[in-house]
């Protein structure tokens, strides 16, 4: 695709805890939610967390239509396809990661950092493989001296040309 565009899309979501008496009398507990889609301001209020999900599906299939209008609609049926696909494995996983976080948060912020850990981690052979960062050497002294040298002259220079350009400006003005 020869018109790449970068999107983004950010959701506030915030839980809300109420613990109550059923009609029994025993104590019970209800998450209600609310999520804001950041950048239209949309918000949607929901007990359900397939709902918050949903509403984020929906946020991002339209950036990907918005995206994607100056392709053919099989192409973008394609790519809409291959988006929305990622968001099914999401609902599917996203409700267990939610009640899991509720009842042991220490293990899911555990959890979470070793994925963020092993991301960082490909990310930074990808890195160096792709700079080959080993054949990479720290400057040298003399290196450092001609870049001070030349920072400057560059220095002098840029002062002799403001000095030229307010001789210039003042001239014009008379």
């Amino acid at each position: 695709m020869s018109n790449k565009k970068d999107q983004t899309a950010s959701f506030v979501v915030r839980f809300t805890q109420q613990i109550f008496e059923d009609t029994q009398g025993q104590s019970d507990v209800q998450w209600k939610g609310k999520i804001s889609h950041v950048q239209s301001d949309d918000e949607k209020r929901f007990t359900d967390v397939s709902e918050a999900l949903n509403f984020m599906q929906a946020r991002l299939a339209d950036m990907t239509k918005s995206s994607t209008e100056h392709v053919s609609k099989d192409e973008q049926k394609g790519i809409l396809n291959k988006s929305l696909g990622i968001w099914k494995r999401v609902s599917k996983e996203y409700p267990k990661f939610v009640m899991d976080t509720i009842k042991d948060p220490k293990a899911q912020v555990e959890h979470i950092q070793g994925q963020i850990q092993e991301g960082l981690h490909q990310v930074s052979e990808g890195i160096s493989e792709k700079l080959e960062l080993n054949e990479w050497q720290p400057a040298s002294k003399s290196d450092y001296k001609n870049m001070m040298e030349m920072m400057t002259t560059l220095t002098t220079q840029v002062s002799e040309l403001s000095k030229k350009v307010d001789t210039m400006s003042k001239k014009s003005k008379i």
